[in-house]
């Protein structure tokens, strides 16, 4: 990344149960290391379950990210 911030958008589809199933990057750092971390990352992340009241099968939401390397 050359020392210079990221700006990622992650985008996870989430089962009922919090398993992520799929991932996709649709900012990335300029970094193609990088970006497969933080793909392997967002695969690993687990959320919690849907309340009950919330029918779908699956969501999917995306998150900013930023990353600033040490100075």
């Amino acid at each position: 990344m050359g020392g210079q911030t990221a700006h990622i958008m992650v985008e996870f589809r989430v089962q009922r149960s919090g398993v992520v199933t799929a991932t996709s990057l649709y900012r990335l750092s300029g970094s193609k290391q990088f970006d497969a971390h933080i793909r392997h990352w967002a695969m690993a992340v687990h959320f919690p379950p849907f309340p009950a009241a919330m029918a779908q099968p699956f969501q999917v939401f995306g998150l900013p990210l930023t990353f600033t390397p040490d100075r």
